[in-house]
């Protein structure tokens, strides 16, 4: 695998993901999504090592991250919503599913200090 990818082809596998043809405003709240999503994996992980930017391989965190907080959209805060017999549960910390993942990242790490505990995002 290469380099942590690029902004524009994040940006694209979340699109996929969501299966939309976005607006503007959507691509721009998607790109804030993703953004927010590299930010809260680097200070994660950046409390048992030391890292500037988001590692290679972790993109998919980055990319489902994003894609749960459009699917939130308008429900912020909320634990659960129902509309017309359709229910959603929503996680209090999107992240938490990922703390095995990069858990695992951290430790394959010569220079780990210690190990993450747990932030909300």
């Amino acid at each position: 695998m290469s380099d942590v990818q690029d902004s524009d082809k994040t940006l694209e596998n979340v699109i996929i993901l969501l299966g939309i043809t976005p607006t503007d405003s959507e691509k721009e709240r998607l790109t804030l999504y993703i953004d927010h999503a590299e930010q809260a994996i680097i200070l994660y992980l950046g409390r048992a090592i030391r890292v500037q930017s988001l590692p290679a391989g972790l993109d998919y965190i980055v990319e489902n991250l994003a894609v749960t907080k459009f699917n939130k959209f308008h429900n912020e805060g909320e634990k659960s919503h129902t509309e017309e017999g359709l229910s959603f549960q929503f996680s209090v910390n999107d992240l938490a599913p990922y703390y095995p993942d990069l858990q695992a990242w951290i430790d394959g790490q010569s220079n780990t200090t210690r190990g993450a505990t747990a932030i909300g995002w």
